[in-house]
């Protein structure tokens, strides 16, 4: 019988939870989850209709970092959240980032 422990908690790092002014491009970083063996990222826009659907814009990857490039105008509101994935399939997803463009 084989058993697995799911991933562990992890802390998103940046941009920080309800930043504002927050560049159009950058980087979304956040600590390692112990027992992760890849990483799902989403980001999405969520002040458009429709636009609250959880886009994955990276899949399976090993790093602790997205960059991002383009995002909408000034004041515009996205939320963020990683989900770690063991070698079993097992994941464990990170609380919901919301940030404000610059």
């Amino acid at each position: 019988m084989r058993t697995s422990t799911r991933p562990g908690d992890f802390v998103l790092t940046s941009p920080v939870d309800v930043a504002h002014d927050v560049p159009r491009s950058g980087v979304l970083t956040w600590e390692s989850s112990p027992l992760a063996v890849a990483y799902d990222v989403y980001l999405y826009q969520i002040n458009e209709p429709g636009g609250e659907t959880p886009v994955c814009v990276l899949q399976d990857d090993q790093d602790t970092q997205y960059f991002y490039a383009d995002l909408g105008g000034p004041g515009w509101m996205y939320e963020w959240y990683v989900v770690a994935k063991d070698s079993h399939g097992l994941t464990s997803c990170s609380a919901h980032f919301d940030f404000w463009t610059k």
